[in-house]
This record gives C-alpha cells, structure tokens and sequence, in this order.
C-alpha cells in the first residue's frame, strides 16, 4: 500500500468540507467541474477536518466493508 496526497480526489472528503464551510450539499457533478486550486484551497483551511478523514480512512483500509459470500460458498 503507498500512501499519497490525493484528498483533492477524494469526493467524501470535499462534500464534507463544502458541507461545514459553505454550508450546501456538492454533487458529484459539482465535484468533477471544480477546479484544483478550489479543492486544494477547501483542505488547506480545514486541515484538522482532512487528517481525521485520512485517519478514517486508514484505520478502515483492512476491514472489510460489506460481508459478502465467496464464489465458492453456497
């Protein structure tokens, strides 16, 4: 696993900082036409909001999100 800055691609994230600071609900159409430095400039003045959801995420990386049968199960 490698672990990168991609927080500007990850939609959740965004939604949720457009949620807390302007107040609204982004679309995913909202989402892919906002630029990089829009995006960039939401998680540079939450930094504390985007370490929780990276935290989030990592901690939840191994578990599995949805127990499902195997192929081989009947």
């Amino acid at each position: 696993m490698t672990l990168s800055a991609a927080e500007n691609r990850w939609f959740d994230l965004i939604k949720h900082l457009v949620y807390i600071h302007e107040n609204r609900i982004l679309t995913e159409p909202e989402f892919e036409t906002m630029t990089t430095t829009a995006r960039n400039k939401l998680i540079s003045n939450d930094p504390v909001t985007c370490a929780l959801y990276f935290e989030h995420k990592v901690k939840n990386c191994g578990k599995p999100s949805v127990a499902q049968k195997s192929f081989w199960e009947t």
